[in-house]
C-alpha cells in the first residue's frame, strides 16, 4: 500500500534522496536482530568504559545496553555539547555484514529528516576497532520506561497517550519508507 505525502516538496525531496550514495534499499536486513549470533558466554559491553574517551567525546554514563552494542551519554570535551554515543560490541567489528548494516544505519538516518528521528552526526572506528556511531542525545522518558511506571502503579497507559505514540512512529516510517528506507527493528527505549 502506497503512503501518499501531503507535504509540499516530498516529491523533490524523494528526487534529491534517489540521487544519495545510499545503496538499494533492501526489505530486510542481511542479520536481523533476533538472529545474530549469540557468544558463548555474556559479553559484559563494549571496552570502553565510563569516563574513557571516544575522540574529543567523554563518555558520562551508560543509557542502555542490547544484542548489538551499548549506548553511552557523552560530553564533547571543549565545547560541552551532550551526544549519544552507540557502540558496537566488538564481537560484531569482525563481522563485515553486521559492520555494514551498523554503518547503513547512520547513512540511512542522515538521509531522513524527520523531527520524530534520531540524528547521527558521525561515525568512529575504535582502538579497540569497535565502530561507533555518535549521535544526537534525547534526554527524556523511554517508552519501555513510562510504560513499566504505568504497570507499577497498576494503571495502563491512556488510550489518548497510546494513539499519539502510535501517530508519531507512523510519522516518522512513513518519513523512512518515502526515501526508500525500511526499518526492521523498532523498539521502545
Amino acid at each position: 500500500m502506497a503512503v501518499e505525502s501531503s507535504q509540499p516538496g516530498a516529491e523533490a525531496q524523494r528526487s534529491e534522496i534517489a540521487e544519495a550514495t545510499l545503496p538499494p534499499p533492501t526489505i530486510a536486513p542481511t542479520l536481523p536482530v533476533g538472529e545474530l549470533p549469540k557468544p558463548a558466554s555474556p559479553e559484559p559491553g563494549p571496552d570502553l568504559m565510563v569516563g574513557q574517551k571516544v575522540g574529543p567525546y567523554v563518555l558520562r554514563r551508560k543509557l542502555g545496553q542490547g544484542g548489538m552494542g551499548a549506548v553511552f551519554e557523552a560530553v564533547h570535551e571543549s565545547i560541552g555539547q551532550r551526544t549519544a554515543i552507540k557502540i558496537l560490541h566488538s564481537r560484531f567489528t569482525e563481522d563485515s555484514k553486521v559492520a555494514e548494516r551498523f554503518l547503513n544505519e547512520a547513512r540511512a538516518t542522515s538521509i531522513v529528516r524527520h523531527p520524530g528521528l534520531m540524528k547521527v552526526y558521525d561515525h568512529q572506528k575504535l582502538p579497540s576497532g569497535s565502530l561507533c556511531l555518535i549521535m544526537e542525545f534525547l534526554d527524556g522518558e523511554s517508552l519501555e520506561s513510562r510504560l513499566q511506571r504505568y504497570r507499577r502503579s497498576g494503571e495502563r497507559l491512556p488510550a489518548s497517550q497510546s494513539v499519539e505514540i502510535i501517530r508519531q512512529a507512523a510519522a516518522a516510517l512513513q518519513a523512512a519508507h518515502e526515501a526508500g528506507i525500511v526499518h526492521c527493528d523498532l523498539i521502545s527505549r
